[in-house]
């Protein structure tokens, strides 16, 4: 047997963020199907993370380049940031997930998603 190795992306690590960020920690990357690197553009705060979930990698970059290179992207970012991202992930054949609401705007953009035979769920 084989190990599918499914790589994520978490987008923003604010106060919001811990309990994701503690069980992909805890239950996810021990099973060794699930790497997990987290962006944000705070330096502080990527320390901070890093110690607490020292199996997530965390990065200061952005998003243009570095989401190309993971399956499943979850924004924890500002509402106002998701149809940038949305469109990213669409434009890389990327699974895209958030808690936030769905905008008019991402909506619209619901049937190229499922034609492409990618889930954006908010």
């Amino acid at each position: 047997s084989y190990t599918v190795l499914m790589k994520l992306l978490v987008l923003g690590i604010g106060r919001s963020s811990v309990y994701l960020l503690q069980y992909i920690h805890q239950y996810l990357i021990p099973t060794e199907k699930i790497a997990c690197t987290a962006v944000d553009s705070n330096t502080e705060l990527l320390q901070k993370r890093q110690q607490e979930f020292p199996s997530i990698n965390f990065l200061l970059t952005s998003i243009e380049e570095i989401l190309p290179s993971f399956d499943i992207v979850i924004s924890l970012l500002p509402p106002t940031e998701h149809i940038h991202v949305i469109r990213l992930c669409l434009q890389y054949h990327k699974h895209f997930f958030s808690a936030s609401y769905a905008t008019p705007e991402i909506k619209a953009l619901h049937q190229e998603a499922l034609d492409k035979g990618l889930l954006i769920a908010m």
